[in-house]
């Protein structure tokens, strides 16, 4: 998992750290008294299954390499501002607005996988998509121009939002969510054996939580057991994925359902057809 953490150059990164950045208040407003707004994030660990709670001690580049936090008005819905922090940033993290009074909705999505906001192609990185907040995405950056050459990208990924009036300077705590799991394959008749996963996806929606953008079947990597053991991460939690488990004779296939920040464990015989999945 690790070598898909970064595939873009550190040159890149601060491009785009720079032009996030940018903007930042998108939508000024003009006259009106500001007030600053920081935040704590907290809820990361390196365990999928282990509670989101409290503050991490290690600094935030030892979970991600990436945090957006996304403002949105509640009265209209519309995004107001923005903000993205890498890893490569001396002050990753330091997040701080200067808002105008009033209620706003503020969306933290954060990963070890570079990400868009509301848009995939890694060549649309120096522009900004804005959409209403029940349009709003994250998705992993990919490399291709098209929707139908999504690749594999997931990391450990997280996502959180909170609402607040700002009527002075105010920090808010935002605790991360972990909003990927993890699959286990074990096969005990078998000592040579490979896993595909189709059904995969690269992207969730902030609203509902819903995730979308198909990984095309032939871009995902095959897992062997002769490399360790079978764990792999996974952001579609909406709907089953399909398992395809190759071995001796014809290839097997179990649909498996994920769940956010839980193992889910597909055991059996392949010989026999006998599985069964549990959750940890």
């Amino acid at each position: 998992m690790k070598t898909l953490i970064i595939f873009i150059s550190l040159v890149f990164l601060t491009t785009l750290s720079g032009c996030e950045q940018a903007f930042l208040d998108l939508h000024d407003g003009h006259g009106k008294k500001k007030y600053l707004v920081d935040f704590r994030f907290g809820g990361y660990n390196h365990t999928v299954g282990e509670p989101n709670t409290g503050f991490q001690t290690e600094p935030l580049k030892n979970y991600v390499s990436q945090l957006s936090v996304i403002v949105y008005s509640m009265e209209t819905g519309n995004e107001v501002a923005r903000q993205t922090h890498l890893f490569t940033q001396s002050n990753f993290g330091d997040i701080e607005f200067e808002l105008p009074k009033g209620n706003y909705r503020f969306v933290a999505a954060s990963s070890q996988t570079p990400f868009g906001i509301n848009q995939f192609r890694l060549q649309d990185t120096l522009s900004a998509v804005m959409l209403p907040y029940q349009e709003a995405n994250m998705q992993y950056w990919q490399k291709s121009h098209s929707e139908a050459n999504r690749t594999y990208q997931t990391t450990d990924t997280f996502l959180a939002q909170v609402d607040a009036n700002i009527a002075s300077d105010k920090t808010l705590d935002i605790i991360m969510q972990r909003i990927i799991g993890k699959l286990e394959v074990r096969i005990s008749d078998l000592t040579d054996y490979q896993v595909e996963i189709y059904l995969e996806q690269t992207a969730v929606m902030f609203a509902s939580g819903s995730t979308f953008g198909r990984v095309q079947n032939y871009t995902f990597p095959r897992s062997s057991n002769l490399d360790g053991p079978i764990d792999i991460l996974l952001l579609n939690t909406s709907r089953p994925v399909l398992v395809q488990l190759l071995g001796a004779g014809t290839p097997r296939e179990v649909y498996v359902p994920i769940h956010k920040n839980q193992i889910t464990v597909l055991e059996g015989k392949m010989v026999t057809q006998e599985f069964n999945i549990s959750v940890k």
